[in-house]
C-alpha cells in the first residue's frame, strides 16, 4: 500500500488543496474515507478528475493520504529545550482534517499522536485543551486534565470549566485518584505511632498511655506520618462538605 502512495502515473484523481496538488487514487480513497466515498464523482469522459479542498491544511491533507495508504504520521522529534525540530506539528489541522474526512480511525490515530508529542505547559494549556474539547479527543482530554491537576495555577481551572470534555476527563482522573487513596493500604511502619512525652522526650512504653511512663507528665496524642493514612482524611472530607 504504501508503495502506491509513490505511483503517481498510476494516479487517477487529484486532491488541490493550498495551490498544491495531491495526486491520488480513487478507489482507496473512496474505501477509506466516507467523505470521498460520497464526494467523488467523476465527470464527463476527457476532463479532469479532481477536487479542490478549500480551508484547510495541505500538509494536514498529505498526512492524511499517506495515513490511507499505510504511512504512519510523522513523529515529532525534540531538541533538549524541548521544542519540536522534526514532524508534524500542526496538531489542530490533523484533527481538523480527521473530522472533515470523516475517518475515525484517522482520528484515533491522530489524537494518541498529538497526546504523545504535544508538551504541555503553562502558556499553551488552555489553548491546548480548547482543542481537545472543540474535537472531541478524548486521550489529549485526559493529558490535559493530568496536567491542570498538578497544575497550581489557579486561573486555568475557570477557563476549563467552560470546557465539558477535559472537565469531564479532569472529572475521572479526581475520581480514580480518590478511589486509589480509598483502597490503598497504610505504612505497616506507621501503624502504631509511639508517643513521644513532649517534657522529657521519652518513648519507650507510651502507646496508649495519657501520661508519660517515666515522668508522668500529660502526653499529647500522636499523629500518624503515614501519607496515605492523612490522604484517607483528606478525602473523607469530601462526603462532608
Amino acid at each position: 500500500m504504501a508503495a502506491l502512495r509513490g505511483d503517481e502515473q498510476g494516479a487517477d484523481f487529484r486532491l488541490l488543496v493550498e495551490g498544491e496538488e495531491v495526486c491520488v487514487h480513487s478507489q482507496l480513497l473512496a474505501a477509506r474515507s466516507p467523505f470521498f466515498r460520497t464526494g467523488i464523482n467523476f465527470p464527463t469522459e476527457g476532463a479532469a478528475k479532481e477536487m479542490t479542498i478549500e480551508g484547510r491544511s495541505a500538509a494536514a491533507v498529505r498526512e492524511a493520504v499517506n495515513f490511507m495508504y499505510g504511512i504512519p504520521i510523522r513523529e515529532g522529534v525534540f531538541d533538549d529545550a524541548g521544542n519540536l525540530t522534526e514532524g508534524f506539528s500542526d496538531y489542530e489541522g490533523l484533527l481538523d482534517i480527521a473530522e472533515f474526512f470523516m475517518m475515525d480511525d484517522f482520528k484515533d490515530e491522530v489524537d494518541r499522536f498529538v497526546t504523545k508529542n504535544v508538551k504541555l505547559t503553562e502558556e499553551n494549556f488552555v489553548a491546548t485543551s480548547k482543542v481537545a474539547d472543540t474535537f472531541r479527543a478524548r486521550q489529549l482530554a485526559d493529558k490535559c486534565g493530568r496536567f491542570l491537576l498538578a497544575s497550581a495555577a489557579e486561573t486555568a481551572w475557570a477557563e476549563v470549566e467552560q470546557l465539558p470534555v477535559v472537565a469531564a476527563a479532569g472529572i475521572r482522573l479526581a475520581r480514580a485518584a480518590v478511589k486509589a487513596v480509598r483502597d490503598a493500604q497504610p505504612c505497616a511502619a506507621n501503624t502504631s505511632p509511639v508517643t513521644p512525652c513532649r517534657d522529657c522526650g521519652y518513648n519507650g512504653y507510651n502507646n496508649g498511655r495519657s501520661n508519660c511512663y517515666d515522668c508522668g507528665n500529660e502526653l499529647v496524642a500522636a499523629i500518624s506520618t503515614c501519607q496515605v493514612e492523612m490522604m484517607k482524611k483528606e478525602v473523607a472530607k469530601f462526603a462532608d462538605a
